[in-house]
């Protein structure tokens, strides 16, 4: 007798649900008024920003503990516990791919949001570019190999399946996330994730670049092209949009700028102004940045610059991360000696913090 090999049925199965993708296109339109583009929000309570979890549930889970806003990192996403009272927690993209517990952190995530929002807080989650990819259907060029990814490994244990992978070892079907109709709400739940979020005058997003466009204006192009084409519009998708743009080889905001040399930072603060911020926080970077100044941000550092207008908090906290490193979480708090000032301070898993910024509110 022939010993049934279970990885052709995987392949098939994968094959098979990708192929079902063209039901995306029969998702209903996206009611705007109750799932904004960008949420808009004051607050007059402390601030967080996670960053690329990248599907490193254990991993996520302790630098929150670390961050005293659960209560542990219980092994099931369930039982995680919000202790951050009335704070804010932004979540800027990217929690999927990379590692293998994509679903558990999604589930994590969902369940804290509730949490959170019963004990006055609040949590806002916004979409990064691996979201915005596996909503546009481009799971089918990642997944010519879900077999052998789901038993290689690395050195490290199980090497990093992506969001698809978990999807077809448990059979349930990718389209059916992207269609949003899947029984859990998970694809409901990622199609109506907001672009980016303000929170009084800090603007957080995945990449960062907004191209000087005004928040009325960015809402309405996010808003344009997603109903237009889908999560695969240019608004999304483009190398240097809001979700995309990158600092290597060239800095983003350097490159946009009029003066290639600019050491000032202009054009990133004529996109601060635009939006009516005066602060930017990002992820979607964790590996070295070289600036026109000569000064370099080292990969996986929690990283500000031009005297608190920029922060870049991907420190490669996923353990499936090119730039693997230690992870952090960005907490924007008054200053303990000088309640007029803020500071933005890093706080690492082991329970060890270290203050980045000190400035005006």
């Amino acid at each position: 007798m022939k010993r049934f090999c279970a990885l052709p049925l995987l392949l098939f199965i994968a094959v098979l649900t990708i192929a079902h993708s063209a039901k995306s296109a029969d998702a209903p339109p996206r009611d705007w008024s109750a799932h904004p583009a960008i949420i808009e929000i004051n607050t007059t309570e402390d601030i967080y920003a996670l960053g690329d979890i990248h599907g490193d549930y254990e991993r996520m889970a302790e630098i929150l503990a670390a961050a005293k806003l659960i209560d542990d990192s219980a092994a099931n996403p369930a039982k995680l516990k919000w202790t951050g009272g009335k704070s804010l927690l932004v979540i800027t993209g990217d929690f999927i791919d990379k590692y293998d517990r994509s679903l558990d952190v999604i589930a994590a995530l969902r369940s804290l949001q509730t949490k959170a929002h019963e004990a006055g807080g609040s949590i806002i989650i916004t979409m990064g570019n691996h979201e915005a990819e596996f909503l546009a259907g481009s799971t089918k060029k990642k997944s010519a190999s879900v077999a052998a990814k789901l038993f290689e490994t690395d050195g490290k244990g199980k090497k990093a399946p992506t969001l698809t992978d978990e999807l077809v070892a448990k059979h349930v079907a990718p389209a059916d996330l992207i269609a949003g109709t899947d029984e859990d709400g998970i694809g409901q739940f990622l199609r109506e994730l907001p672009i980016a979020a303000k929170v009084n005058d800090w603007f957080f997003c995945h990449a960062g670049n907004t191209h000087g466009s005004s928040l009325p204006d960015l809402r309405q192009q996010l808003m344009s092209g997603i109903d237009a084409d889908g999560f695969g519009s240019a608004i999304l998708s483009d190398p240097d949009s809001i979700l995309e743009a990158r600092m290597h080889p060239d800095v983003w905001w350097e490159k946009d700028s009029a003066d290639k040399h600019d050491t000032t930072g202009q054009a990133l603060r004529d996109n601060l102004t635009a939006l009516g911020c005066r602060h930017l926080v990002f992820g979607h970077q964790p590996a070295e940045a070289k600036f026109a100044d000569g000064f370099k941000r080292e990969a996986g550092e929690m990283f500000s610059k031009f005297d608190g207008l920029v922060f870049m908090i991907d420190t490669g906290l996923s353990r499936g991360a090119t730039n693997y490193g230690r992870g952090t979480v960005l907490r924007i708090h008054p200053d303990k000696d000088d309640p007029s000032l803020l500071a933005a301070t890093a706080i690492y898993s082991d329970g060890k913090t270290d203050r980045i910024w000190t400035g005006k509110r």
